[in-house]
């Protein structure tokens, strides 16, 4: 039998992005590899993001892809994110505490594009988990 090796991709980076919200979006149920993240709510993976932008007020979801210390990194639609540069974020455990993110990276096409936010976070971030995404074969 021929064991292949995990592939290692970095989640954050531009030219993954289509593939993994595709992935995210089409999973009903993630597959889920830790027993510990299994136990948790998997509500926590979930972001609402709002548009602070008066012109353009969009609320939408995120789905959470890396958490890095206290920094959470947050995948979600181009559009819900459209001329602002600080959307808002709300974490399920707390929906009515907004949270101030920075656009990292953002494609311009309003009807397909993605876009990777951040927010940095103290002590919340224990609350929160990243979708873990595993091979099913």
């Amino acid at each position: 039998m021929v064991m292949s090796k995990p592939l290692k991709v970095d989640v954050c980076s531009p030219t993954h992005l289509h593939i993994l919200f595709a992935t995210l979006v089409c999973l009903v149920i993630p597959v889920l590899t830790n027993a510990a993240v299994q136990e948790r709510d998997p509500k926590a993976q979930v972001i609402r993001i709002e548009n602070s932008n008066p012109k353009k007020q969009d609320t939408g979801a995120g789905f959470i892809v890396k958490i890095k210390g206290d920094d959470v990194y947050i995948v979600t639609a181009s559009h819900v994110i459209a001329d602002d540069p600080h959307p808002r974020v709300y974490f399920f455990h707390d929906p009515y505490k907004p949270f101030t993110a920075e656009v990292i990276n953002r494609e311009e096409d309003e009807l397909r594009g993605l876009a990777l936010i951040k927010v940095s976070v103290t002590k919340a971030s224990s609350n929160l988990i990243a979708f873990v995404l595993a091979s099913t074969t």
